[in-house]
């Protein structure tokens, strides 16, 4: 799991990792993961962004008609131009 190499890096001198931008739907088996690896992120000064999507799965994003998944399109959109990645 990354959560134990990346739990094993707190306290470290290891270099600075990426910002990180998380999209979870509050429904998503997997959503408490997500949040301990925010956490752990948070914890080795990665600048991460955790945004959780009320009644929404796993991989919802990918039904890109959605209303749900086009706000977490622009939200990560929105992360990559605070980044100055894109336009």
């Amino acid at each position: 799991s990354p959560l134990l190499w990346l739990g094993d890096q707190i306290g470290s001198n290891k270099k600075k990792l990426p910002p990180v931008c998380m999209i979870v739907g509050e429904n998503d088996p997997l959503i408490e993961d997500s949040r301990e690896l925010a956490s752990v992120l948070e914890k080795l000064k990665t600048t991460v962004s955790l945004h959780e999507f009320a009644n929404q799965g796993h991989a919802f994003h990918a039904f890109w008609w959605r209303d749900a998944a086009k706000r977490a399109w622009e939200t990560q959109f929105d992360f990559l131009r605070k980044l100055q990645l894109i336009q």
